[in-house]
């Protein structure tokens, strides 16, 4: 397993990456086409101006969605965000407050168990195995915030478990492989 210096002195500039992961609630394995570090506040305030200017008139499959309700509420939460990030906080509404440490740009360290986290900006995803996805009931509020949200670069962030990437290629470079072949 890869140190978390190791995987830090690789990410040392915005640069491509490719991870090959599976996804821990479905199992679905994919190759990720990632940049990594990226400014995440730059990100939200990117998104918190696309928002702002997002008709939600014009987004499809909307039907009598509360959109206009939604866009405040995403609006709102992203305020929270960058007000909170600038002050170098978490958002209080973060589900995983306190149990990550930011370790450098790009990489926590879960404060328990000491498994890493990678955050990225993902650019292109090629589902390699699909896995078994649930089905969720939203209500309408939830599904109209969602499509709104996958409006926004911020859409685009995610954040991967080091111990489920099976392989990384940073700047084309093979980082690491634990595959069987």
């Amino acid at each position: 397993m890869q140190t978390l210096e190791q995987l830090q002195d690789k990410i040392k500039k915005a640069q491509f990456a490719s991870l090959t992961y599976e996804a821990k609630g479905s199992g679905e394995i994919a190759r990720h086409t990632v940049q990594l570090h990226v400014n995440y506040l730059n990100m939200l305030e990117k998104s918190l101006l696309e928002c702002r200017l997002l008709d939600v008139d014009d987004i499809e499959n909307a039907g009598n969605l509360p959109m206009r309700a939604a866009k405040a509420k995403v609006l709102k939460s992203l305020r929270k965000s960058i007000f909170h990030h600038k002050r170098k906080q978490q958002n209080p509404d973060y589900t995983k407050k306190h149990i990550y440490k930011h370790t450098g740009k790009g990489t926590t360290k879960h404060r328990f168990d000491e498994s890493i986290e990678v955050h990225a900006l993902v650019l292109k995803k090629l589902v390699i195995q699909k896995g078994e996805y649930k089905k969720t009931v939203s209500s309408p509020l939830v599904t109209a915030k969602k499509l709104i949200e996958k409006k926004l670069s911020k859409s685009k962030w995610r954040t991967f478990a080091f111990e489920n990437v099976e392989k990384a290629k940073i700047a084309g470079f093979k980082f690491y492989d634990i595959s069987p072949s």
